[in-house]
């Protein structure tokens, strides 16, 4: 049996190259990586985007084509990326697209440090109507910005790599902040047993103490790890991330014998 293929989605204002030690860490124990900026990042018309702009680019442009090759999938998710994994992989488990004759399909979840979304809500909403005031909106451009992202998501990241990492920060969507999410497939049935939260114990962006509410207040059971660190383990403590999240991959691929 082939290794599932480990998709990962950025959070807001990040891209593929902050998360690439990490996938090349899970590379070298045998899981090939996909990953893709969100259309929400960097966009030249960012009045155009909503939430659902970046979970069908996910669906379509990262899993499906991934599915119809007949693979198998774990889906990592970071941050905001958690609202747009957790709508994206609606209906796309392998047990139901086995229901439906093709062989591929998402094996697993694994959100880090991120936001666990229900149908209908919007990131501001979901942190009181109000974003953190480190996050600067320009609403005539329709732009983000993450102000002082060392303080907001790198504070304990080598100081060797924060600037290269503040660097690499872009501009964020406004409208995909304020736009609904569709309904989530993290809840699913589908999912039990295959649905894993890693905690970022020093979060400066999203308190633990919201990561623990919003795992306790899902409904359904999860696979609970942490780590000691910010918001960007990945980052911060690589090594050690990479090891929990090849751990839950193997109990995942352990339930598909």
């Amino acid at each position: 049996m082939s290794k599932p293929t480990v998709v990962l989605i950025p959070g807001a204002w990040h891209s593929p190259s902050h998360y690439s030690s990490l996938l090349k860490l899970i590379e070298t124990a045998g899981y090939p990586t996909r990953s893709l900026r969100l259309p929400s990042v960097a966009s030249s018309t960012p009045h155009e985007i909503t939430a659902t702009t970046d979970v069908d680019f996910v669906r379509n442009k990262l899993l499906l084509p991934l599915i119809e090759e007949g693979r198998d999938i774990v889906l990592i998710n970071h941050s905001y990326g958690g609202l747009v994994g957790g709508s994206a992989a609606k209906g796309l488990s392998k047990i139901e697209q086995q229901n439906e004759g093709r062989t591929g399909g998402i094996v697993g979840l694994i959100f880090i440090a991120a936001f666990l979304g229900v149908e209908g809500a919007d990131l501001q909403t979901m942190v009181g109507g109000k974003l953190d005031p480190r996050i600067i909106i320009d609403e005539v451009s329709g732009q983000t910005t993450a102000s002082i992202p060392i303080d907001m998501f790198y504070s304990d990241v080598p100081s060797s790599e924060q600037a290269i990492a503040a660097a690499a920060v872009q501009q964020h969507a406004y409208s995909a902040l304020t736009t609904p999410f569709p309904a989530s497939g993290w809840g699913d049935s589908a999912f039990d047993g295959r649905r894993a939260y890693i905690k970022a114990a020093n979060d400066n962006i999203i308190p633990p103490f919201v990561q623990t509410m919003m795992v306790d207040k899902s409904g359904v059971k999860w696979e609970l790890q942490e780590t000691q660190t910010g918001h960007s383990p990945f980052l911060s403590q690589p090594a050690i991330l990479k090891n929990i999240v090849v751990e839950l991959i193997e109990a995942f691929e352990k339930k598909l014998i």
